[in-house]
């Protein structure tokens, strides 16, 4: 099973929903996620995926296709944005951070 269709699935089985529903452009708050729920979703997205994602992390992911992303780059230590392969400093904790935020913000 692929890693999009392992989070897709983590995040079907955690709403009780088909795993059709959950797709990669589903925006957190369409799937009707109360910050609880999506507070269990992540950690059993970690639980499962053997990743961390930090709470600040949390409020930045907005798509699945985002959460997918951040799982992908934890696991792998790179993450490719605009089709430039960003890998981080070994010496430096494997965290997420979506440098298009504050532009997206804006």
């Amino acid at each position: 099973m692929t890693l999009p269709d392992q989070v897709r699935a983590v995040i079907a089985d955690e709403l009780g929903v088909p795993l059709e529903q959950v797709q990669l452009d589903s925006r957190i708050d369409s799937l009707t996620w109360d910050s609880l729920l999506l507070l269990n979703l992540m950690f059993n997205v970690e639980k499962r995926l053997g990743v961390r994602i930090r709470d600040e992390d949390l409020e930045r992911l907005q798509t699945v296709g985002e959460i997918i992303e951040c799982v992908r780059w934890l696991k792998s230590g790179a993450l490719e944005l605009d089709g430039v392969r960003i890998i981080p400093d070994s010496d430096e904790p494997k965290v997420w951070f979506d440098p298009t935020a504050d532009a997206r913000s804006s």
